[in-house]
């Protein structure tokens, strides 16, 4: 899938959910829940269900007689993390958050962070992370009111949180604003990719401040975040020859996707209350170790386009 082909993607898909709320009605219930599941379900699960591969085949971490043990790692770091949670959940969270917008700056600013001096990209990619995550609860307050169960509002009051996001929100703003400025004044970028990542990251941003919080933010994941990653990974395990074809990349993809996702539903259907609060901490988990290894396969790609 060509650059050209994933904006038609995303920006049909989203302006299928932003043109009815324009226009002054909305889908059914149901229907957007069932959309939604399917996106995440495709595209967010499954882009962290082949790290095993990435670990063994593209980053040389291990062999591959040896994804078992790393496996058993991956779960321990999990684990770990787990316990991190139960032990200390604000500080749980806020490592979650913070990570988190590394995680989706670094993916979504990856054509800057791949060109720009070092630290200006990690400056662009992580500002523009912190605005993601920001934008959550700044712009849902009520409806972060309702997810957060009481004996963690007695911990860390949802109003606390918003504070908080607002004055990184206006800081990350201005501070990405004068990067990318920056990076076009001395850096001499080719506008096409200014251009590129600013509507991409308009859109997106638009999409996670207008729309319910869960939609917004189901969007943004699926298909600005998980589908490029996807797209890379799959670019990643094709210079290895390590898959044949988008079919053999889904076979690899299925077994720990439904795994994932059979968890996360019986997390929301089985949770007495605030299960949506239940299935974040389990998607933190998930993705603790799945980030890390993220941030070094692009560094590792990086490496190698710089060669």
């Amino acid at each position: 899938m060509n650059s050209l082909t994933l904006r038609t993607v995303q920006f049909s898909i989203t302006g299928c959910f932003l043109l009815p709320m324009l226009m002054g009605w909305a889908y059914p219930v149901w229907f957007t829940v069932v959309v939604l599941a399917v996106l995440v379900g495709l595209f967010g699960i499954s882009h962290g269900a082949i790290d095993h591969i990435l670990a063994s085949d593209v980053l040389g971490w291990i062999k591959p007689a040896h994804q078992l043990r790393f496996m058993g790692k991956y779960l321990a770091v999990m684990l770990l993390y787990g316990l991190l949670w139960l032990s200390a959940p604000v500080v749980g969270f806020w490592l979650f958050l913070l990570y988190s917008a590394w995680h989706f700056g670094q993916s979504d600013a990856l054509s800057l962070w791949n060109i720009l001096p070092k630290a200006l990209g990690t400056s662009i990619a992580m500002s523009w992370g912190l605005l993601v995550i920001c934008s959550i609860p700044l712009f849902h307050s009520n409806e972060l009111a309702e997810v957060l169960p009481s004996w963690f509002v007695v911990k860390l009051p949802s109003s606390t949180i918003v504070s908080i996001a607002r004055r990184i929100f206006i800081l990350s703003l201005g501070f990405l604003i004068t990067c990318i400025l920056s990076a076009l004044a001395f850096y001499k970028l080719h506008i096409r990719i200014v251009l590129d990542f600013t509507i991409t990251n308009l859109v997106s941003l638009y999409a996670l401040v207008f729309l319910p919080m869960w939609v917004g933010f189901g969007l943004y994941f699926s298909i600005f975040h998980a589908l490029p990653s996807l797209i890379n990974e799959y670019k990643a395990l094709r210079t290895k020859q390590r898959v044949e074809s988008t079919k053999h990349f889904a076979k690899m993809l299925a077994p720990f996707t439904l795994v994932a996702y059979i968890g996360l539903v019986a997390i929301v259907l089985y949770s007495q209350s605030h299960s949506y609060f239940y299935a974040l901490i389990a998607i933190s988990i998930l993705a603790f170790p799945h980030s890390v290894l993220m941030h070094f396969l692009y560094v590792k790609l990086r490496l190698k386009a710089d060669a």
